[in-house]
């Protein structure tokens, strides 16, 4: 009778992780609202920014999460008082955090989900689409941080100092190079990207038989991005990787390795952060 009862208690326990493991990953959710036309309207009228005071129009700095609180990745240091650094979240609290780090918060009113892959979905926006955010578009350069990174923001002034001639500067992935197919390996070992594992592989198809290397020689990883906000072409290439993205899925690295083939602007450095 005991043992029954046990194997009655695992058995339900084994259904409740099984039901808050789909929740945390469900790929199953409506993309109406990442629509590139639909962000184009809403996101000029939608977020709220506190009172700030401008400081060098040369740079700012921004980062973005979008989820739940038990789900967040926060580890940003302290903003630098010489630059603007700004946060956009839907989660009030991890934008009070920002702001207690001197990072200026900027409210986004996005569904507040537990969803991985809508959260990482809706990340995508601001990450990719910092023009749409007009207080951005005021800075003559743009460093976009993944939200888990420490940076040196002395080896960025360095890098702009020299004048080169980019739209984007982004790095090198530090351990995966050769094959676009590398990255979807490694992807493949989180649950929010093995999810997406069709749609991420139909996209790699479609943009093999559109005559784009799957071999090019190192790959990028996007966790840090300096955009030249004084070269028209930013725009094109920023809604270009958005449009790719909700093809592909939420791990835009692989389609920013297909997207940096079109544009020979985008400039492959690890010297900028």
């Amino acid at each position: 009778m005991l043992n029954k009862i046990r194997e009655l208690n695992h058995k339900r326990i084994a259904a409740r992780r099984e039901k808050k493991n789909l929740l945390l990953f469900d790929n199953s959710f409506s993309r109406n609202t990442l629509n590139l036309e639909y962000l184009r309207l809403w996101i000029p009228k939608s977020y709220a920014i506190e009172n700030y005071v401008k400081k060098s129009k040369k740079l700012a700095i921004y980062s973005t999460f979008i989820g739940d609180s038990s789900i967040k990745t926060f580890s940003l240091k302290p903003a630098s008082n010489e630059f603007n650094h700004f946060f956009i979240s839907n989660n009030n609290e991890i934008l009070k955090l920002a702001k207690s780090l001197n990072w200026i918060p900027v409210f986004l009113p996005i569904e507040l989900s537990k969803n991985k892959v809508f959260c990482s979905s809706a990340a995508k926006i601001a990450k990719s689409l910092p023009h749409f955010f007009s207080f951005l578009k005021d800075y003559d350069y743009l460093l976009y941080v993944d939200d888990k990174i420490n940076f040196d923001l002395s080896k960025t002034l360095f890098t702009l100092a020299k004048n080169i001639d980019f739209t984007f500067l982004v790095r090198s992935h530090p351990s995966l190079k050769n094959n676009i197919l590398n990255e979807l390996g490694e992807a493949m070992l989180q649950k929010r990207y093995f999810v997406q594992l069709n749609q991420i592989t139909n996209y790699i198809d479609e943009k093999i038989r559109e005559g784009y290397l799957l071999t090019p020689k190192n790959l990028f990883w996007t966790s840090a991005i300096l955009r030249n906000n004084r070269d028209d072409r930013v725009f094109i290439i920023n809604e270009d990787w958005y449009q790719n993205i909700l093809i592909c899925g939420i791990n835009c690295q692989i389609s920013f390795d297909f997207i940096a083939q079109k544009y020979k602007s985008i400039i492959m450095s690890n010297d900028f952060i």
